[in-house]
C-alpha cells in the first residue's frame, strides 16, 4: 500500500522487543518483556537459524531485511538499543547485504498478507464508489 500511495514508512520494532534475537529462550538474560508467546518463540527459533546461516546476528539480519525492502516502499528503519554493544551490533548492518535467496527465505518465513485497508481500497466496488465510472480512464502515475 505504501508503494502504491507513495508513502514513506518508518519501520520500528524490527526485532520484536528482542524476541527475534532468541534471548527469550534464555532464562538468565535481561528481557524487555516478561515472556513471548510460543508462536513468536518458534518464529524466533527459525529466524535465529537463518541468521546463523548468514553468519550475522539476528538483529542485523532483521534490520537488513527491512532495509532491503525498498522495492515495496521508501523504508527508513528505526533502530533502538539499550547498550553500546547493541548500537555497535545494529550499525554492523552497513557492512553487508542479504542475498536474494536469503531475502526470499526470510520473506517466506514471514508470510505477510497486506489485508485491510489495502485489500479494501482495491476492491472493484470500492473503486467505483470513490471514482464512479471514470476509474478506468484515470491515468495513474504508479
Amino acid at each position: 500500500m505504501a508503494k502504491d500511495e507513495d508513502i514513506g514508512v518508518t519501520a520500528w520494532g524490527l526485532i520484536g522487543g528482542g524476541v527475534l534475537t532468541g534471548k527469550y529462550r534464555d532464562a538468565n538474560v535481561d528481557k524487555r518483556y516478561e515472556s513471548a508467546s510460543e508462536d513468536r518463540m518458534a518464529f524466533a527459533d527459525k529466524f535465529v537459524e537463518i541468521a546463523d546461516k548468514v553468519g550475522r546476528s539476528p538483529s542485523q539480519v532483521a534490520i537488513n531485511w527491512v532495509r532491503q525492502q525498498q522495492d515495496k516502499a521508501q523504508i527508513i528503519p528505526i533502530i533502538g538499543a539499550r547498550t553500546l554493544g547493541q548500537i555497535k551490533d545494529n550499525l554492523g548492518v552497513l557492512e553487508f547485504e542479504l542475498s536474494a535467496d536469503q531475502l526470499l527465505e526470510i520473506g517466506d518465513l514471514l508470510d505477510f498478507q497486506p489485508g485491510f485497508p489495502w485489500s479494501f481500497l482495491h476492491e472493484e466496488y470500492v473503486l467505483k464508489l470513490i471514482h464512479g465510472k471514470i476509474y478506468p480512464n484515470l491515468d495513474l502515475h504508479r
